[in-house]
């Protein structure tokens, strides 16, 4: 597992505004979700990300921060294959 490709993907979804997502949508167990919202938080990328139970949850409050857009723009590649992927869980896997 990619955590910073997981990564990816939940500040794409952020990006949309898309709220109803969680580690089934990406294919991926309920740690490694959870990891990878840890590696966005950490790094300044998104803010307003709840942990309860040491898991991670978004609500309406998760939004991108100055870094995580920048994320999305040096990682062009991934924006490019994210966008036009049918299913979010083939491209987490690649």
């Amino acid at each position: 597992m990619n955590i910073e490709k997981l990564a990816f993907a939940i500040l794409k979804e952020i990006e949309k505004g898309n709220q109803a997502y969680d580690e089934e949508t990406f294919g991926v167990s309920v740690e490694e979700f959870s990891d990878a919202f840890r590696y966005v938080v950490s790094n300044n990328l998104a803010k307003n990300v709840l942990f309860a139970d040491d898991r991670a949850y978004v609500y309406t409050t998760a939004s991108l921060t100055p870094e995580g857009i920048a994320y999305i723009k040096e990682n062009s590649t991934w924006n490019k294959a994210y966008s036009v992927a049918k299913e979010i869980r083939e491209w987490i896997k690649l």
